[in-house]
């Protein structure tokens, strides 16, 4: 994978996934692509404008507020999980961030359907971005975060779990790497430009699996590519 490949999933990624652009989403992708475009050219270990990040704690009243903001507000359920930081620098503090994962709401064909939400703190208010839906699919190697993003949610579905019946996988550059650590962070599907084959993106591993003609059932790992985010 290029470098570059690589820098836009990054981008795409971080702080995560979210399937309608919004204020917050589009300033933070703009103000990275224009970092990664002025590095193009650069070595790789020179790559360490990408900031790291600090978890910070937060009072039970700014949680009990975030979590009215990202999903009371919207989704009149609670919060099943939220993670509060900073992007880590040397200038002025950074904004108090949040991802948020939302109490599941609904089901498809039984599995749990919950709301993701990324926000920002913004004076005493918190502003959240586009929320993007996750499905908690049952595997043979447990529960897998899925997120059909780009493609129809049973086809998601039927190939993460085709992927679990894979004991391992041969990943360029490094080699052979169990799959149930691949699958434990969970699956991002993006937009698909093949009808017999899907991209799915899960922790640091890429894969591309062909479907049958049909563009239904998982036949083969046809790639897969290994990077860190």
């Amino acid at each position: 994978m290029s470098f570059m490949s690589a820098a836009l999933r990054w981008c795409a990624r971080a702080p995560f996934v979210s399937g309608n652009e919004s204020p917050i989403r589009t300033a933070w992708l703009m103000r990275s692509l224009a970092l990664l475009l002025a590095a193009w050219h650069l070595p790789q270990a020179a790559l360490a404008f990408i900031p790291p990040s600090e978890s910070v704690p937060v009072s039970a009243a700014v949680r009990r507020q975030l979590e009215h903001a990202a999903c009371k507000s919207s989704f009149s359920v609670g919060a099943s999980a939220i993670r509060t930081w900073r992007w880590s620098s040397d200038g002025p503090p950074d904004l108090l961030r949040a991802r948020v994962s939302c109490q599941p709401d609904s089901d498809f064909k039984g599995m749990p359907a919950r709301y993701h939400v990324d926000c920002e703190r913004h004076g005493r208010r918190w502003i959240c971005d586009a929320a993007y839906r996750e499905l908690l699919v049952s595997t043979a190697m447990g529960t897998v975060v899925v997120v059909p993003d780009g493609v129809h949610p049973q086809r998601g579905v039927d190939v993460v779990r085709w992927l679990a019946t894979q004991e391992f996988f041969e990943a360029y550059p490094i080699g052979r790497i169990p799959m149930k650590d691949t699958l434990e962070e969970g699956c991002f599907f993006g937009r698909q430009l093949e009808p017999t084959e899907v991209t799915v993106e899960c922790g640091s591993a890429r894969f591309t699996v062909s479907l049958d003609e049909a563009g239904q059932e998982p036949l083969r790992l046809v790639a897969a590519e290994w990077f860190n985010p």
